[in-house]
C-alpha cells in the first residue's frame, strides 16, 4: 500500500459472505425481503431452489396467521415487489411457496 498525495493507490474489493460457510449471501437459499421495515410496499429475493420454477405463491399473513394479501409472482422483472399498502402497522409473516417446497420470512410494516 503506498501514500500518493491525499489518497491510498491500492484496489480495494469488498463483499459480504456466510460466516459459516463462505457462500454469497445472494446465493443463500432463502427468502430475503427488503425494504424490511417498509412503508406498504417491499421486494423479495427468490430463493436459489425456487429461481427457475413458475407460478410461485407469495403469502402475506398477520399476526394472527390471517392471510392480508397473495398473488402469483412474475418473474419477468428482476426481485418481485409486493404491495402491501393500506395494512395496519405491525409484524407479518410471508411465505413464498410452490408445491411442498415453502420458504418463510418476515416483515414489519411502519
Amino acid at each position: 500500500m503506498a501514500l500518493v498525495g491525499n489518497s491510498l493507490d491500492q484496489d480495494v474489493f469488498i463483499a459480504k459472505v456466510n460466516a459459516l460457510d463462505g457462500i454469497p449471501p445472494w446465493e443463500l437459499d432463502e427468502l430475503l425481503l427488503y425494504a424490511n421495515p417498509n412503508q406498504g410496499s417491499f421486494r423479495i429475493k427468490v430463493p436459489t431452489g425456487l429461481r427457475n420454477e413458475v407460478d410461485l405463491l407469495l403469502s402475506v399473513f398477520d399476526s394472527s396467521g390471517r392471510l392480508v394479501r397473495a398473488r402469483q409472482l412474475d418473474m419477468s422483472g428482476g426481485d418481485p415487489r409486493m404491495d402491501v399498502s393500506g395494512v395496519a402497522p405491525g409484524l407479518y409473516k410471508v411465505t413464498l411457496s410452490k408445491g411442498d417446497r415453502i420458504y418463510h420470512g418476515s416483515m414489519v410494516v411502519e
